[in-house]
């Protein structure tokens, strides 16, 4: 059984594991929001108006080659289309892992990502969460290499791994954010460095993405608001006293959600932190702990897949990764700027959502960071590295 050890058979059983699970999914969406996209997807093919969806395009454009491939609403081919991302997704882990911490941290990575119920689901849920978490993963490695050895290749794919990101979930600029800050900090001695990789990666990034956004904003009304999704829930949480029964921060019930460009919305935000200071505080470090809350919560769509048990199984799980991830961050033996790199990523995007409404799944991107934190953990209590089954 030592193939089991191994990038090939820890890639195998994670494969098998989400085949296994797909073949269980029924043709439907299980979730609400899955409608929005296929809006998107529709209008990409030419048979409908998705303009009005305020969803980023790299997703729907996955929903669109799947409806080409098997016929519109074609889900199955959807989902079987996300199974290489997943699998690509245990291989950047395992690399992150080795880079961070040697071989046996990055197999045992990748092998909590192979086995995460959370990843598991998401391999298969006509969400964009699968590839955005690639794109988290994909950001996170490419910066480590830099660090290690700055190259104009490894920065181009950076930029690739950023534009692609953006496309799929502008929340990607909090992780961007945090190990841009970490890379700086790294290489602050060697200014010609970052200026070379910052010039690659801003070019990469730009001529990708300008001419998809301009056809974007060309063939939709909408304006460029910042995060309208986000927008739109976090108002009704503060207008809606059951749906946010634990913030402060209250709204007039006839003030209309308008969704606002960053500019207009940091405004917004900044008045009400000036207005009710103790109450704003108070929303914000609720939700950054609510972003690492183990049983998920605040689900409004009702089936199989968010029965109670199936949500004390995530909860489960969840536990001991944090636990361990927090004892591979504080004790590990290894460089510790990889650890703060990792835990950067984490910190970063639970912060960002504590300005809005978090939910527990919105977590599961940066699982794959915690999980090489949790090996690093589970490795304090080891003797020797080499001898996990070495």
């Amino acid at each position: 059984m030592r193939w089991v050890w191994s990038p090939v058979g820890i890639l195998v059983i994670g494969a098998l594991l989400r085949i296994a699970f797909l073949l269980t999914k029924k043709g439907q969406p299980a979730f609400g929001d899955t409608a929005e996209y296929e809006a998107v997807a529709m209008q990409m093919l030419g048979l409908g108006d998705g303009s009005s969806a305020p969803r980023e395009p790299a997703f729907p454009a996955l929903m669109a080659l799947g409806f080409k491939l098997g016929g519109t609403h074609n889900y199955t081919v959807v989902r079987w289309l996300q199974l290489p991302i997943a699998i690509v997704l245990i291989e950047l882990v395992r690399r992150i892992g080795e880079r961070v911490g040697g071989r046996n941290v990055g197999l045992l990575a990748a092998l909590g990502t192979a086995l995460a119920p959370t990843l598991v689901f998401t391999s298969s849920m006509l969400y964009p969460t699968a590839l955005y978490t690639l794109c988290v993963a994909g950001v996170t490695l490419a910066v480590l290499a830099l660090d290690q050895k700055p190259r104009a290749s490894m920065a181009l794919q950076l930029g690739l791994w950023c534009a692609l990101g953006f496309l799929t979930d502008t929340v990607i600029i909090a992780p961007i954010g945090a190990l841009a800050l970490w890379f700086l900090w790294r290489r602050r001695r060697d200014l010609p460095a970052v200026f070379r990789v910052g010039s690659v990666l801003l070019a990469t990034v730009l001529v990708v993405l300008l001419p998809i956004k301009l056809l974007g904003r060309s063939a939709s009304d909408r304006s460029a608001v910042f995060i309208a999704k986000g927008q739109s829930v976090l108002h009704y949480a503060r207008t809606d006293s059951t749906v946010g029964a634990d913030r402060w921060i209250e709204l007039p019930t006839n003030e209309p959600a308008t969704p606002l460009p960053i500019g207009e919305f940091i405004g917004h935000e900044f008045r009400l932190l000036r207005d009710q200071p103790v109450a704003y505080l108070h929303d914000v470090g609720f939700e950054f702990a609510h972003f690492f809350a183990p049983l998920p919560d605040r689900i409004q769509t009702r089936n199989q897949y968010n029965r109670p048990w199936i949500l004390w199984v995530g909860a489960i799980y969840f536990v001991p990764v944090l636990l361990f991830a927090l004892i591979g961050l504080l004790r590990s033996k290894v460089d510790w700027s990889g650890r703060l790199a990792l835990a950067a990523v984490v910190l970063a995007t639970g912060t960002f959502y504590a300005f809005f409404f978090s939910q527990t799944r919105y977590r599961i991107p940066v699982e794959p960071q915690m999980l090489v934190l949790a090996a690093l953990g589970l490795m304090t209590f080891v003797k020797s590295e080499k001898a996990v089954l070495s």
